[in-house]
């Protein structure tokens, strides 16, 4: 009996020994797992006060990559016609866009200086669109993604768009901005772009999206970055629209269609052709 005794109670020790070093050994993992709990909480509570103010939080290395952390300054620029530069931008699969965009834009506005940015172009795109681009008032800029997070790339937010034009403001002053796939009819519009300050937006207009209940067919209308803009200005502005929105009736933009890109395309290519035939035989004749 004292044998068994003793050893039921050598058999309690150890088995006591075993739990009390596998609960010393479990200790730092449960005080890791208590502090980690403790972070989340405080990450949930200071995001939750964020939505709930309304506060968009965004990290200081965008702004400062957009020269929007107050430490970037633009150099004045005098508010003359000549000095608003027309900017747009081209992507990969869209280089077609950009021969007719340089030779309409350089028509109606021949004082205006003209800047691409190339958003996402290889090195034989780049220099095909410099060759487009030749003269003193045209200029090809790379834009670098690579800095930004990597929905910005996804052609169906346009999220590039905002931040090209943001950079050109930064760098260049006063814009009038144009999508590569939108032309001018008219040269009147150089009366707009010599103001002092300001901001002006061109309206679309398409009553036909507003018809269909009970949701209105208004989806697509807009890209996100344009819907944004417009609340944006809608909030800055106390949504009296008079402030930065075009009243009159006259339109100076036309918006061409992809298969109307490829015969303008067909059409500039024909057009270069001919005409340096006709120096080649030029120089001969001398």
């Amino acid at each position: 009996m004292r044998i068994k005794g003793l050893l039921l109670l050598l058999i309690c020790i150890a088995g006591s020994s075993i739990i009390f070093i596998a609960f010393s050994n479990q200790r730092p993992s449960i005080q890791t797992l208590v502090t980690e709990t403790h972070k989340q909480l405080r990450s949930f509570q200071e995001n939750l006060k964020d939505v709930e103010e309304k506060r968009l939080v965004t990290d200081s290395k965008y702004l400062a990559l957009l020269g929007l952390d107050g430490q970037t300054t633009t150099t004045p620029i005098s508010p003359k016609p000549h000095n608003v530069t027309v900017v747009s931008l081209v992507r990969p699969g869209n280089e077609q866009y950009i021969h007719g965009f340089v030779r309409n834009v350089s028509h109606f506005l021949p004082n205006n200086s003209i800047v691409i940015y190339s958003v996402g172009l290889n090195e034989d795109s780049l220099q095909s669109i410099r060759l487009t681009c030749n003269s003193t008032r045209c200029n090809v800029t790379h834009f670098d993604l690579n800095p930004f997070p990597a929905h910005v790339e996804d052609d169906t937010l346009h999220v590039y768009r905002p931040l090209v034009i943001q950079t050109a403001l930064n760098t260049l002053g006063s814009i009038i901005y144009m999508d590569s796939n939108v032309r001018l009819n008219s040269s009147d519009i150089a009366k707009y772009l010599c103001p002092k300050s300001g901001i002006l937006t061109w309206p679309t207009r398409h009553t036909g999206e507003f018809n269909k209940k009970p949701q209105y067919r208004y989806s697509g209308c807009h890209a996100y970055d344009t819907s944004a803009l417009n609340i944006i200005l809608g909030l800055h502005f106390n949504f009296d629209d008079t402030y930065y929105v075009y009243k009159e009736r006259e339109t100076y933009f036309n918006k061409i269609q992809p298969e109307e890109i490829t015969e303008e395309y067909l059409m500039i290519t024909r057009q270069n052709n001919a005409t340096e035939t006709n120096a080649k035989n030029f120089v001969q004749e001398r």
